[in-house]
């Protein structure tokens, strides 16, 4: 009779578990953008990025609470974006929302205007309980369109795991 309640017990627990309503612990997610953005002749380039949230597989969709804020990319490569507890878990896509950006050719400044302003984008990661994992988010060249004298952004983005 004991084996059959601790039977019950185990099996709830799993399953409050997988429904995201029994806190497994926290692992470390750390944050990192890259751009390639080969032959395209700029000076700079900046885009602002509004909020990133990641998708709980087979639930719902967390908001990592970064703050707005302007990534500028220059040739000095990735940009970290900061580091982000997250519940243990497996997670299959990341979310990634853009504002306005700027463009900086020959010392001249040009607009960029969004042609989405979102981008979701599936990947498969697993946090585990005190693990600590990156992913870089990387910003393709031909994410970018000159339109007469004015640039348009339309991301083209991947997403690496790094363990």
């Amino acid at each position: 009779m004991r084996n059959v309640k601790f039977v019950i017990v185990l099996i709830s627990l799993f399953f409050l578990a997988s429904c995201g309503l029994v806190h497994l612990g926290e692992g470390k997610v750390n944050l990192v953008i890259d751009h390639s953005f080969p032959g395209f002749a700029a000076d700079s380039v900046k885009i602002t990025v509004n909020k990133i949230s990641v998708h709980l597989a087979g639930h719902y969709d967390v908001d990592l609470g970064i703050e707005p804020a302007d990534v500028e990319f220059t040739s000095q490569g990735a940009i970290s974006l900061g580091s982000f507890g997250l519940n243990a878990g497996s997670y299959d896509s990341i979310k990634i929302e853009f504002g306005g950006g700027e463009v900086v050719i020959g010392g001249q400044s040009f607009q960029v205007e969004m042609v989405s302003s979102s981008v979701k984008v599936p990947v498969d990661f697993k946090v585990e309980k005190d693990g600590e994992l990156t992913l870089i988010i990387k910003l393709e060249g031909n994410s970018f369109v000159s339109a007469g004298g004015s640039f348009q952004f339309n991301p083209v983005v991947s997403v690496a795991v790094q363990y």
